[in-house]
């Protein structure tokens, strides 16, 4: 950099370790640790755009590659793709209503009925000790080793 230093390998190791720290490079190598900044600038860029091409073009491929050599045909697939979501679909609905009736045993065994009951003949007053029961932080609790209770109102049902 038109500079001519007399120095040895281990002292231009630390000028060049020095480089980042600007208080640290001595005044007649400013222009140069300015110009050795800018070169790993942009180098860092040309690595990670160099990264990123290469995660897209291993995503692209894998793909490409995965419906070339899958054994099933577009519609056959399309058919696949539809029976799973459908399936989620199907599933999702009957958690739902499992969930929903299993809450519903417990909330009629708490209060002696359930929202939306047409003949409520007699309904539970719970006692102090019972509301303390279901109230406060509820974690999943093993029950037995297939079992869980999912709320305090469960554990306490």
């Amino acid at each position: 950099y038109g500079t001519d230093l007399n120095t040895t390998a281990s002292e231009s190791r630390r000028i060049l370790a020095a480089f980042p720290c600007s208080q640290l490079v001595p005044p007649e190598l400013t222009r140069a640790r300015d110009e050795v900044i800018l070169l790993l600038r942009y180098q860092s860029q040309v690595a990670g755009w160099l990264l990123i091409a290469v995660v897209v073009i291993t995503v692209f491929l894998s793909c490409c590659l995965a419906s070339c050599f899958s054994p099933l045909s577009f519609l056959h697939f399309r058919y696949w793709s539809n029976y799973v979501h459908n399936e989620q679909e199907l599933f999702d609905e009957a958690t739902d209503q499992h969930s929903r009736l299993y809450a519903m045993q417990h909330v009629r065994k708490f209060f002696g009925f359930v929202p939306g009951s047409e003949n409520v003949k007699e309904i539970r007053i719970p006692s102090l000790k019972e509301w303390q029961a279901i109230s406060g932080l509820a974690f999943l609790k093993r029950v037995d080793k297939e079992h869980y209770d999912y709320s305090l109102l469960h554990d306490w049902a």
